[in-house]
């Protein structure tokens, strides 16, 4: 018996020297080596728990833990390589960019292969979202001194689970139209105004992005089926916007935004505004420097500009709308559209324009004649993957006539998202509700 107990106290001697050392690495920042050598022949059963503790880390911070687990496996000036113009650097980047992806949802990762034999590194991993909502993607790793030094991942095209809630906009002219914007800002970027003068919706796709409280606007959180009213307050802490967050900012008020992370951050920008201003030449103030005039300026479209200051702008979509067809203005409502590969939609109803915005992955789309793409199909079931000319992908919008009932159909190998977005007139409160649309297996 004296044996037994002597054992045990061994054994939990030894458990606690090792949780002493764990919070000691992690307060010296020194990271603890888990089965990762920095030797030459190296094999994966050598890496698979180092990365095995990083996606546990990862999940624990994704379910809102606090956990110290990341710091042991990781450099400290480990780089973040999310497709952005600039790299995260550091625990901090590394933390914004899970921070942002936990935006999206319930996200978790599981590791399903591990390969390579040397310091780079490929992860076979499945992102779950809900039982029923899965994908797959390869991260990619470089390993230095038994850490991970560099991390290129995939999860940056998961699908974003959310759609805006519907708005409404007086109308501005009588003659007037719709414009699309992405604004890209960099970390080191200028404040932008977002002076106009008519109400103007900020939908944050990648980062974080910071706005100021001189005014007063309105704001709905990823997931929010309303905007709720925040009133003005200089005093206060900035408001801080992560992806799928927007703010609908009045027409008499003009805050500043700016870049919060440590990466580049872009956020899609909405006006409905009279043709005049829309396609206006003459801009007042310093060309060099982006305004929201500027931003969506219709002559603009298709142009990436960068701009003093460290933003960069591009209109993605300019529409007139029909006059009189929209006496009291404007309903905007929103539907999201994911299809794995090998799904299509049914046919989306006629009736309302649509402006749809691709956020991740291709699609192919098989009736389409608008300004932005004069293509027209005659056959509805012809099978566009094949057609060029008829794919649009991550970053790309178009529109869709009030006449047309295309099919949308996932011609890609990764999840397809595309938020589309209803111009429709102006109901009286109450009438009408936003349409979901169904999808169907894609023929073969």
């Amino acid at each position: 018996m004296r044996n037994a107990v002597a054992a045990m106290l061994a054994v939990a001697m030894l458990i606690t020297s090792a949780l002493i050392a764990l919070e000691i690495a992690v307060l010296m920042r020194t990271p603890i080596q888990i089965g990762a050598p920095n030797a030459a022949g190296a094999t994966v059963a050598d890496h698979e728990p180092l990365l095995r503790a990083f996606y546990d880390a990862a999940n624990a911070l994704l379910a809102g833990e606090r956990s110290t687990l990341l710091a042991t496996v990781i450099s400290p000036e480990i780089q973040t390589h999310d497709g952005s113009n600039a790299t995260a650097r550091g625990e901090d980047g590394l933390r914004d960019y899970l921070a942002g992806l936990g935006q999206r949802g319930d996200i978790s990762f599981h590791v399903v292969q591990v390969i390579g034999d040397d310091a780079e590194i490929a992860v076979v991993v499945e992102t779950r979202q809900t039982p029923s909502r899965r994908w797959r993607g390869v991260d990619l790793f470089r390993l230095e001194a038994g850490v991970i030094a560099d991390y290129w991942p995939s999860s940056l095209n998961t699908p974003l689970p959310f759609s805006l809630p519907s708005i409404t906009v007086p109308a501005p002219d009588a003659a007037m139209g719709v414009s699309l914007t992405r604004l890209e800002l960099a970390p080191a970027a200028e404040p932008v105004s977002l002076a106009v003068p008519v109400p103007h919706l900020l939908l944050v796709e990648t980062g974080a992005i910071n706005v100021s409280r001189e005014h007063a606007l309105q704001i709905a959180r990823a997931g929010e089926s309303r905007f709720a009213f925040m009133a003005a307050d200089p005093a206060a802490e900035h408001l801080l916007l992560r992806p799928g967050d927007a703010i609908l900012v009045p027409e008499a008020a003009s805050p500043r935004v700016w870049n919060a992370g440590t990466s580049s951050a872009s956020a899609l920008s909405l006006i409905v505004d009279s043709r005049a201003r829309l396609f206006g030449q003459l801009r007042a103030g310093p060309s060099s420097l982006v305004t929201m005039e500027i931003m969506h300026d219709g002559w603009r479209v298709g142009r990436k500009t960068a701009w003093d200051g460290g933003a960069v702008t591009e209109t993605l979509a300019v529409k007139h709308l029909p006059v009189g067809q929209y006496p009291k203005g404007i309903e905007i409502t929103s539907n999201q559209i994911a299809l794995d590969p090998g799904q299509r939609s049914s046919p989306l109803p006629p009736g309302a324009l649509r402006l749809a915005i691709v956020r991740a992955g291709v699609v192919g789309v098989s009736v389409i004649n608008s300004d932005a793409v004069p293509i027209s199909v005659p056959n509805p079931d012809s099978q566009l993957a094949a057609a060029a000319n008829h794919l649009f992908w991550a970053g790309d919008a178009f529109w869709i006539e009030a006449s047309e009932a295309p099919h949308l159909a996932n011609a890609g190998a990764a999840p397809l998202d595309i938020l589309l977005i209803d111009v429709v007139p102006l109901k009286e409160e109450g009438e009408g509700a936003p349409t979901s649309y169904a999808t169907e297996p894609l023929d073969t």
